[in-house]
Order: structure tokens, then C-alpha cells, then sequence
């Protein structure tokens, strides 16, 4: 279910960042080439009031999105700025995936009170990974997004 990401810096040093970090922020691909941090999810010790109103956890499945769940917080779609994701599998070992060229992974940015909250779109695993984990991170082509 994507519990880390890997990505270059502009001196092309590569950077991990996992979910489990409370610190976790995310590069996000903006118009002009932007790029834009913003924090992974909510951990379930962040309680304050001005976050309890934010989904616990990190994802959002494709189909929650699709049916309307998300509706209240009003997402909006973007791309992530990354090269790589990680995946556990069901006995906790990491396995590394290159993000395909012209590819970029969607996530959603939602707004509650004066924070926001990023949370990575998931779809079923492609057949060939499903042994890893059930859910994968969704992809677009950049080459879609250009045209969009």
C-alpha cells in the first residue's frame, strides 16, 4: 500500500521518506514544474482538534474516491514528485519499485481548517505484484497530465 517513497533532490541526491515518520512530507509536481511539501496523512496519535477532522492513515482507494466519500474535504488530484515507492509485503520485508518514465503517482491534497493533508490514491495490485500487497499506488502519464 505504498508505505515509502523515494526521491531525487535538485543536486540528484536520493531521499526516502516513510509513512511511518510522523515528519513525512511529500513532493508534490505543481504547474511550471513547482514542486510543493506537503505532509503524508494522519497518524493516529495526532489528535488536536484541528486534525481529528482529517481520514487516519495515508491512502485513499481509487473506488472511495469514485463513490463520493471524499466529497466532504473537496480533494484535489495531484502528482507526486518521485522516482520510487516501497511495498511490504505480509511478512514485512520492503521491496522497491521504480516509478515508470512518463508516469507519475496521483494523489489527494485535503484542506481542513488551516492544515492540509496529502493522501496516496490506491487501485488494485496488477496481477503479477498482487503477492506483495493488495493495494497499489495509481498511476497517470504526465503526458496526459500536459494535455489535461
Amino acid at each position: 500500500m505504498c508505505e515509502g517513497l523515494r526521491y531525487l533532490d535538485l543536486a540528484h541526491k536520493e531521499w526516502k521518506v516513510y509513512f511511518s515518520n510522523p515528519k513525512a512530507y511529500i513532493p508534490v509536481l505543481r504547474d511550471m514544474g513547482v514542486i510543493e511539501w506537503v505532509k503524508w496523512g494522519r497518524r493516529e496519535e495526532e489528535t488536536s482538534p484541528e486534525l481529528v477532522d482529517f481520514i487516519q492513515g495515508g491512502w485513499a482507494s481509487n473506488d472511495s474516491l469514485e463513490q463520493g466519500q471524499w466529497g466532504k474535504f473537496e480533494p484535489e488530484l495531484v502528482n507526486l514528485a518521485v522516482q520510487g515507492y516501497m511495498e511490504k509485503d505480509k511478512d514485512g520485508n520492503l521491496h522497491w519499485f521504480d516509478v515508470p518514465e512518463g508516469n507519475a503517482i496521483q494523489a489527494v491534497i485535503v484542506k481542513r481548517h488551516l492544515e492540509e493533508r496529502l493522501y496516496i490514491v490506491t487501485t488494485d495490485s496488477p496481477p503479477e505484484c498482487s503477492w506483495v500487497h493488495d493495494r497499489w499506488p495509481s498511476m497517470t502519464s504526465i503526458d496526459q497530465v500536459a494535455q489535461g
